[in-house]
């Protein structure tokens, strides 16, 4: 049995479709890296916190940890957090 090609308005709907498909489909994957930062960041974010005064911060560079000022670390943490909230 042939098949009929779908008309012109049939078939905008299926392209109409297939994009906004996509288009969830990207922004479901997006959402999630979103959440997994947050997590992270927020664990990050404890672990400064719980920090005593004094206590040294290393920052991962590479494969190299060097010494990091602990309120920078946290202001840095604290900007991520509200940028992903943004963008959430």
């Amino acid at each position: 049995m042939a098949m009929v090609p779908p008309s012109p308005a049939v078939q905008a709907l299926i392209d109409a479709f297939r994009s906004a498909d996509a288009r969830v489909k990207d922004l479901i994957s997006k959402q999630q890296m979103f959440d997994a930062q947050r997590t992270e960041n927020g664990m990050v974010e404890a672990e400064l916190n719980a920090l005593k005064e004094g206590e040294p911060v290393y920052k991962l560079t590479g494969s190299t940890l060097v010494l990091h000022d602990a309120a920078e670390a946290k202001a840095a943490v604290s900007q991520r957090l509200k940028f992903i909230a943004g963008e959430l």
